[in-house]
């Protein structure tokens, strides 16, 4: 029995001190919680107070978004404003716009008139040739052949002629004082525009088709500029002999060209053996001959060497072979006579290859030269 209740007093002290040390982790592990949570709670209050003044903080950035929204208003009210303003300023404009146009087609309408009279007037007062009708142009009054529907029809709308070319001639012609030489005078648009301008300025016409010729001495005439020019009725060339001539498109009165076969037979010189070219200094050369010039300008060689002047000329290169020779020489011929090309505003041509391709891809099939002596 003793032993009995002594095995039973160890057990019952081992239970309670496993019961107290259970107590006492549990304490522990409550004290440790508790101090976590007081941790946690100092957190809390601190991130609080944080978020209080980004609160506060952003209060006051909504407040300012509010004023700034408000004044954003108050300025596109002023633009609402002021677009209104600009509108009715813009259809005043438009008004003005189309009562200044209605003025304009009145006054172009009475210009067509006026146009017309003069040329009737021209055509009473002067005796037309056969076959010639005239035109008004920013150089006087010109007949042109009336079945021409190429060069006069554009004269006739534009009042003018190459214009860019007409006002590089006359450049040259002012910095210079010479002789014009006119190659391919035509009907002489250039040579009457030029001399009109330039009173001093004396030109050697030069024209081959019997078909403009009396139209071209006509139109000298009225211009009273005649006495200050010779006509020179021969193709020009690079020897002295005869050409056929053979017009390519027919409603084109400028559209004669030199052909082996041509039946519009002519005499051709070489333009440096002439008298009325070489008895004075050539100051500006005008070459235009569907893609021949060079032919002609070849016959000028003791002309460029000696006076050295200004050429605009054509440049073909399908005419050119037409006629059996080379693009490429034709222009290193221009280079070894001390030539540079250029266009006709100045820029000078990078490279013979570029020329000829230039002027191949361009819709005409040509490019006007400016050749300046070096």
């Amino acid at each position: 029995v003793l032993r009995a209740m002594d095995h039973y007093d160890v057990h019952q002290r081992s239970v309670q001190a496993a019961v107290l040390d259970g107590v006492a982790s549990s304490m522990a592990a409550l004290l440790d919680r508790v101090e976590s949570l007081h941790a946690e709670l100092r957190t809390t209050r601190g991130e609080l107070s944080r978020q209080g003044g980004r609160l506060a903080a952003s209060e006051q950035d909504l407040g300012a978004a509010v004023e700034e929204l408000a004044g954003q208003q108050r300025r596109v009210n002023v633009l609402e404003g002021r677009m209104e303003e600009e509108s009715k300023r813009t259809h005043a404009l438009f008004l003005e716009r189309d009562r200044r146009a209605d003025h304009l087609d009145m006054a172009c309408s009475q210009l067509e008139r006026d146009t017309a009279a003069l040329v009737h007037g021209a055509e009473r007062s002067a005796e037309v040739p056969v076959g010639a009708a005239p035109v008004l142009c920013d150089a006087g009054v010109l007949l042109f052949p009336a079945d021409d529907q190429v060069v006069r029809a554009w004269v006739a709308y534009h009042r003018s002629w190459e214009r860019p070319e007409a006002e590089l001639l006359e450049r040259l012609a002012r910095g210079r004082h010479g002789t014009f030489l006119d190659v391919g005078a035509h009907v002489g648009y250039h040579t009457v525009r030029l001399l009109s301008l330039l009173p001093e300025v004396r030109a050697v016409a030069v024209e081959p088709n019997p078909a403009v010729l009396d139209m071209l001495r006509a139109n000298l005439a009225t211009a009273g500029i005649d006495e200050r020019v010779t006509v020179l009725p021969v193709a020009a060339w690079d020897r002295d002999t005869v050409v056929g001539l053979h017009q390519v498109e027919t409603d084109n009165s400028g559209d004669y060209r030199v052909v082996p076969d041509g039946a519009l037979r002519v005499d051709a010189l070489r333009l440096d053996t002439v008298a009325a070219v070489i008895s004075g200094e050539v100051a500006v050369v005008k070459v235009d001959l569907q893609g021949r010039d060079h032919r002609a300008i070849a016959g000028l060689d003791a002309v460029l060497r000696c006076d050295r002047p200004d050429v605009v000329c054509e440049f073909c290169p399908d005419a050119i072979e037409e006629l059996g020779d080379d693009p490429h020489q034709v222009l290193e011929g221009y280079r070894a006579l001390g030539y540079a090309a250029h266009d006709v505003d100045g820029t000078p041509q990078s490279s013979t290859a570029a020329l000829v391709r230039a002027a191949r891809d361009d819709p005409s099939g040509f490019r006007t030269v400016w050749l300046r002596p070096a």
